[in-house]
């Protein structure tokens, strides 16, 4: 047989591991697994998922999580071309197979110094979320050739301006008060209530700027805090704030969402509003 051209032989699949939670509602596993779903559905690319944590719920709840599960401690073909690690605390030690890609948000201004030497040594890449926390890395002395921005991903299936809106209603053994939400101009905070995230600035802006009277409400979709956040955020604040009939309206949610219950909070309310002092 005549030899094959080389245009024509087949190019060997691009072997990677990527290690960090999948099935935990927390936003490192969201942000996991958009990132697993896309490497996965990728041409070229042969991928091994490696969850660093238990799952919380079953793949099915997810959109792609029987895809995502599918893929969950399988072997590869050959060894990794890339070991990629987003999750907390960061490991910066090389992996066993292929070269080290870093997923690490720092939200700071400078990276903790203790970091700096094994990024430098060990770390062939860092994916930065954004602009900002590249520029962290940089001014931490982290050499620019390692450091690339690979923006969030979204699925837009899901989360769109048409999603179809939360609906708040009172539940058994939830803090969910709606007391009349129909007509009320809705703000909406989402995220840990901590200060880096500027929960203090929102509350005492919103406290200053309405009265009980006025038909608005603010909505607050608290996170963590029963795991990372637990006891460090401003829970008992708002909760005795939505005890004082004089205040402004303020509903708390601090139960999972689902993603797409997730996508039907910011439909059901009319502002975002996101006053953090850092967030990579």
């Amino acid at each position: 047989a005549p030899p094959v051209s080389k245009s024509r032989q087949k190019t060997p699949p691009v072997r990677v591991r990527f290690e960090g939670a999948q099935f935990s509602w927390h936003s490192l596993a969201h942000v996991n697994r958009e990132i697993g779903t896309r490497l996965i559905a990728m041409p070229g690319l042969e991928v091994a998922l490696i969850p660093t944590e238990k799952p919380f719920f079953v793949p099915s709840e997810v959109t792609g999580g029987e895809v995502l599960a599918s893929r969950c401690f399988v072997g590869l073909s050959a060894p990794a071309d890339a070991h990629i690690r987003h999750f907390f605390p960061p490991r910066f030690e090389k992996p066993e197979e292929g070269k080290l890609v870093l997923i690490q948000p720092w939200e700071y201004g400078y990276l903790p110094e203790v970091w700096i030497e094994p990024i430098q040594k060990n770390v062939a890449e860092v994916w930065c979320y954004s602009k900002y926390v590249r520029d962290v890395y940089l001014n931490s002395g982290i050499s620019e050739e390692k450091v690339k921005v690979v923006p969030l991903g979204v699925d837009t299936t899901i989360f769109h301006p048409s999603a179809p809106p939360f609906v708040f209603t009172q539940e058994p053994g939830t803090t969910l008060l709606p007391k009349g939400l129909e007509g009320r101009f809705c703000f909406l905070f989402v995220g840990g209530t901590l200060h880096r995230k500027g929960i203090d600035i929102l509350l005492d802006a919103y406290l200053r700027a309405f009265s009980a009277y006025d038909d608005v409400c603010l909505v607050i979709k608290d996170t963590g805090t029963k795991t990372v956040y637990r006891g460090q955020n401003e829970q008992e604040r708002i909760l005795d704030l939505m005890e004082d009939s004089t205040r402004p309206h303020i509903l708390y949610i601090e139960e999972d969402l689902s993603p797409h219950q997730l996508a039907g909070i910011y439909t059901a309310s009319d502002c975002l509003v996101q006053p953090y002092r850092g967030e990579g």
